[in-house]
């Protein structure tokens, strides 16, 4: 049978250490979801990006603002990068590469209309995260706001890169 000084030890640990552990239980869940379910998701996001850009490629065919800067899309399938250009008018720039162990994506875009000159363009950093809903289910959060379908996330990426402003 333990001392009491011994049981006293315990039941502070229990106490005082119980909700770090269980968050710390929890990151560490929501870590091996994100790694198992986070390239799936990664994956249907590209597939969508991929349709609407074909999509607006399709819709721009004889316009002369695809003709004077050609649209394109590019995944690299090892790694999930995800780069979209589009030369001018609007010049558009994103490029995308998921993170699953810091359950983040590094996503940077620059937008302008007309073609800026070589060199004279900064990309914006968007925040992007991985995340898990209380039904464990991965969802991407962009810009703060959460996405839990990924058609959604695509269509949010796709309107900040074209949206041309009044």
């Amino acid at each position: 049978m333990a001392e009491d000084w011994l049981k006293r030890l315990a039941g502070e640990i229990k106490e005082k250490d119980h909700t770090a552990a269980e968050e710390k239980a929890r990151a560490d869940h929501e870590l091996v979801l994100i790694k198992e379910h986070g390239s799936v998701l990664w994956r249907s996001f590209t597939d969508f990006l991929i349709k609407y850009v074909g999509d607006m490629k399709a819709d721009l065919h004889e316009d002369i603002t695809l003709q004077e800067g050609p649209l394109d899309i590019r995944v690299e399938p090892k790694s999930g990068k995800i780069d979209i250009n589009k030369e001018a008018f609007p010049y558009v720039s994103f490029m995308a590469a998921p993170q699953y162990p810091q359950r983040i994506a590094q996503v940077f875009y620059a937008v302008f209309n007309p073609k800026a000159p070589a060199g004279s363009h900064s990309n914006t950093v968007m925040p992007c995260r991985f995340e898990v809903n209380p039904q464990n289910r991965v969802y991407l959060q962009l810009d703060g706001k959460p996405f839990h379908e990924a058609n959604e996330a695509a269509k949010y990426i796709m309107e900040k890169l074209f949206t041309i402003p009044n």
